[in-house]
């Protein structure tokens, strides 16, 4: 467990920070951004569609592609060929692999405090069982 609680004010801190740029013209500026031969990641195919048919109406050919956050996802865009243009994170994916990247850095440090530690019980738990223990060898 992260003893102060840093990961999950980081996490709290980057969800309202997501929330607070809803609505602010990301996915406009993006597309008005984009020329044909551009690649644009998504998280689901549905978003992936929905740009696409977005772009074409104003006359752009970009090629979208749906990929998890996760490493499986990374290989998955990694495997592709190079992007005629530039190939660019839609905001809804970088949200959420920093999301996916601030849980797993939570939960690595959860696993080595566990493992780094001698016993599984508190500190106090551990002060009573040794002085319990000292007692009763006497």
């Amino acid at each position: 467990m992260d003893y102060f609680g840093i990961g999950s004010a980081l996490k709290a801190g980057a969800e309202i920070y997501f929330r607070a740029a809803r609505r602010s013209g990301r996915t406009t500026s993006l597309l008005e951004s984009l020329k044909s031969g551009d690649r644009v990641i998504f998280k689901t195919q549905e978003e992936a569609h929905r740009f696409k048919r977005l772009a074409l109406a104003q006359g752009k050919e970009i090629e979208t592609i749906a990929a998890d956050v996760n490493d499986s996802g990374i290989d998955r865009i990694v495997n592709q060929r190079k992007a005629r243009g530039r190939t660019i994170f839609d905001h809804n994916w970088v949200e959420a692999r920093h999301l996916f990247s601030l849980e797993n850095e939570m939960k690595l440090i959860d696993r080595m405090q566990k493992d780094f530690s001698g016993s599984h019980v508190s500190h106090v738990e551990d002060e009573i069982a040794y002085h319990d223990r000292k007692w009763m060898h006497f």
